[in-house]
């Protein structure tokens, strides 16, 4: 008989757990959802890893600078690709800076599922639908339960933090030449 209340509590208990936390997303008081992760960089300084974020940005069509303080820049991300599919992302990007590593924050990230299929099928008003910021799937529209208190569909958050992880992984200024060109 106690096994039986021990495992109807362990239950309850696990149904009404809130997961705020999930592979590198975040789930904050005002319920919306970011995604947040550090990057070592040891021996690097603030001045240095700086640079080199600028210099990525700059070259990334999909990043504009909009922001830039002594150890921090903010970046509005426009029609980035993650995926083969062709969905396109919106949103921000905030990278603050101090010696040896640097934080990335995405935030108000909105999907466009195919999007860049339908462009390249000439689908009509597509530049449109991005162009506008209230358009497209919000992250919190998707993996945050009704109660606004607790992530879901957390293989979902798994397979985008896979996909995030290494479009901000900046070890030096990206070149657009592939190893074989001279």
């Amino acid at each position: 008989m106690k096994s039986i209340v021990f495992i109807f509590l362990l239950i309850t208990t696990y149904a009404n757990s809130q997961v705020t936390e999930y592979a590198n997303f975040n789930l904050l008081e005002n319920e919306e959802i970011i995604w947040r992760l550090v990057y070592n960089r040891p021996g690097a300084s603030v001045d240095s890893l700086k640079a080199i974020i600028f210099n990525n940005i700059s070259s990334d069509n999909a990043l504009k600078i909009i922001e830039e303080g002594e150890t921090e820049l903010v970046a509005e991300m426009k029609e980035m690709i993650f995926e083969k599919n062709g969905d396109l992302f919106n949103g921000r990007v905030s990278f603050e800076v101090k010696d040896g590593k640097y934080r990335v924050t995405l935030s108000g990230v909105r999907r466009f599922f195919g999007v860049k299929t339908m462009r390249l099928a000439n689908f009509g008003g597509v530049s449109n639908q991005v162009k506008n910021d209230n358009v497209g799937m919000r992250f919190e529209d998707t993996y945050l339960k009704k109660d606004g208190k607790s992530l879901t569909g957390m293989k979902g958050l798994e397979i985008y933090n896979k996909l995030f992880l290494p479009q901000f992984d900046y070890k030096s200024v990206r070149d657009s030449k592939k190893e074989t060109d001279w």
